[in-house]
């Protein structure tokens, strides 16, 4: 119910594009520059639709997650 309101509102949209957009910036400072176009591009179409962005949020935390794994090994 809470995550419904907050999808649909303008605050839940801008938090889950600036994270997306904060992955960007980390992957452009660790040398991934098509990763970085990539996740911006997401960003641009998460503010329009907003079910892509917290579809967004999910793949930048999946892409961090398995860059922290595999930099252990």
């Amino acid at each position: 119910m809470v995550l419904t309101k907050l999808s649909r509102g303008t605050v839940g949209r801008l938090l889950a594009v600036l994270s997306v957009l904060r992955h960007a910036k980390r992957a452009f400072a660790n040398g991934h520059p098509l990763r970085g176009i990539a996740l911006v591009v997401l960003g641009v179409l998460a503010w329009k639709w907003a079910l892509i962005a917290f579809v967004a949020g999910g793949i930048a935390k999946l892409i961090r997650g398995r860059d922290a794994g595999g930099a252990g090994q």
